[in-house]
């Protein structure tokens, strides 16, 4: 309570200086006024002293310190010009402060970094902008005080610097804060984000930096950086947030839009690799090169009217460090154009026959997806679990569940069907360790050899059942499972993949504390080898 004292004394500063110089002599006022600022220097070395990482703090000491000279001042000439001049120091102190932390760490990226984690590129130029702004304020603050102290105009000088001049501090620094919301959309638990949620609803999209297109037309650099607030990292995975592959497939996609002005319909994936999380903040590389046309056969869909595919390769760096790569089949369609729907994914003589029996599909005896994963809202994509049994999982999904990562017409591209796919695997090894009384583990999608999609997009309303069967398991926890999505009722198959996953409680233990590297690359490469054909 002590400490709250010398705070409210200064914002009331004005109308106490109005107040007492008509009963006091300036210098008895000075000297009051210098008492509580060795007060408030005291609480201040304290606090310093019980928590050093109020450093950040330090440049705030230059405006007591200047208060404090013109109250010696005051004192010694009994003058009080001297105190009406307070203002214009402190707005000059503070202005002196937050310019010269330009040089450095400015003062704003200073006290954001009190406040979370890591900040991206974007937020810290952001804040070298907004330390810049508030010098403005305070020189232009200092001004208008400065004039008014000099005119000794007494009533427009309290007025201002006792209410008016707060009223703008308060209006710029709520207006700096909504627009942070609106910019960067990363919301840390504060009593507002609720309400700025629904104003400002988190992205899906990254923060393009530029575009370097190479002279022969077939390849292209996209620079880009991945923002704090995107929706995905609040469930993928909460307290530990990781750039699903899915969105990196999308962010793909939605170059390739760029590039060629049309709507890419995707018909498959091939060479799929994740190597190494992409974490908020993170500057990326994104390299596309196009390969030529490959017939849709070649990647084992057959889309509406049997359109030729084009192939395009894509890999994202990060400081010339791979990160993940693969090659994208996909065909143009120009944008908004009619939705058709492709033929059933083809399967050849190894594909499980339809009379195989499936394990027990008990409804009420399955617990919630978000029971057996580690992954939460919005990136709980599992609808329920419909059946498992030691080697297989059966789950049920509504792409209306997707919500936000649906585009405005309640449509959303093939490539979920990859996460779908993916939290199937989960929920497989979720329910595995539910059996041992474990609780869910942070599992990882490697990569894959194939991906096939027999539809470039699902409608809102389309329900489907995502099937993954458990097959090769190599070593360092990479196991194999053969993966499908098909319609609940025919069993057509839309999407299928064999995915190489790191699956906590596999042959390498029960839990993972990284990401595979360098030393686990030749697991992945081997369970990628074992997919080359679709069970």
């Amino acid at each position: 309570m002590l400490a709250v004292v010398p705070t409210v004394l200064w914002i009331v500063y004005p109308l106490l200086i109005v107040w007492a110089l008509p009963r006091f002599e300036p210098r008895i006022v000075a000297s009051t006024v210098l008492a509580l600022l060795v007060l408030r220097g005291v609480l201040l070395v304290r606090r310093r002293r019980d928590r050093p990482q109020t450093r950040a703090f330090r440049p705030f000491f230059l405006p007591v310190v200047l208060v404090a000279s013109v109250s010696v001042a005051t004192a010694v000439w009994n003058d009080a010009l001297g105190l009406l001049l307070a203002p214009t120091f402190v707005n000059a102190a503070l202005f002196a402060a937050f310019a010269l932390s330009l040089r450095h760490e400015p003062i704003v990226e200073t006290l954001a970094r009190l406040q979370v984690d890591r900040l991206a590129p974007a937020e810290i130029r952001y804040c070298r902008r907004v330390t810049e702004i508030w010098c403005g304020f305070f020189a232009l603050n200092g001004s208008i005080a400065l004039a008014l102290a000099l005119n000794r105009a007494l009533d427009a000088w309290v007025f201002y610097t006792g209410f008016l001049s707060y009223c703008l501090m308060g209006a710029l620094f709520a207006a700096e804060y909504v627009y942070r919301h609106a910019r960067f959309r990363r919301y840390e638990g504060a009593p507002t984000d609720p309400f700025l949620i629904r104003l400002f609803p988190p992205r899906q999209g990254f923060d393009l930096v530029r575009i370097d297109a190479r002279a022969d037309g077939r390849s292209r650099v996209v620079s880009l950086e991945v923002p704090t607030g995107l929706a995905c990292w609040r469930g993928h995975f909460p307290g530990q947030p990781m750039l699903p592959g899915v969105l990196q497939v999308e962010w793909t996609l939605s170059e390739i839009e760029r590039w060629w002005g049309a709507r890419p319909q995707l018909s498959g994936l091939e060479a799929l690799k994740f190597k190494r999380p992409v974490l908020p903040g993170d500057s990326l590389q994104l390299e596309l090169v196009a390969l030529g046309s490959a017939g849709s056969r070649a990647a084992g869909v057959a889309l509406a009217g049997d359109e030729p595919t084009e192939e395009v390769e894509f890999c994202f760096r990060r400081g010339g460090q791979e990160i993940s790569r693969g090659r994208v089949h996909c065909s143009r369609r120009a944008t908004g154009g009619p939705r058709e729907l492709g033929d059933p994914i083809r399967t050849d003589a190894s594909t499980p026959r339809a009379g195989e029996q499936p394990p027990q599909r008990r409804l009420e005896a399955w617990p919630d997806p978000g029971l057996v994963l580690t992954h939460a809202a919005p990136m709980l994509w599992l609808g329920r679990i419909e059946a498992h049994d030691a080697k297989e999982t059966h789950c049920l999904v509504d792409v209306s569940d997707l919500g936000s990562f649906l585009d405005p017409d309640g449509r959303c591209g093939a490539q979920v069907a990859l996460e779908w796919m993916a939290q199937c695997v989960a929920a497989h090894a979720g329910l595995e360790r539910r059996a041992r009384g474990k609780a869910p583990s942070l599992g990882l999608l490697l990569g894959s050899k194939r991906v096939r999609f027999a539809r470039p997009d699902y409608d809102r309303g389309d329900r489907f059942r995502v099937v993954a069967v458990r097959g090769w398991g190599g070593e360092q926890g990479a196991v194999s499972f053969d993966c499908r999505v098909e319609t609940i009722d025919s069993g057509e198959r839309v999407a299928d993949a064999r995915l190489a996953c790191f699956v906590p409680g596999a042959e390498s233990g029960d839990s993972i504390s990284r990401v595979p590297l360098e030393s686990e690359e030749a697991s992945l490469e081997q369970s990628l080898e074992a997919g080359g054909r679709i069970r």
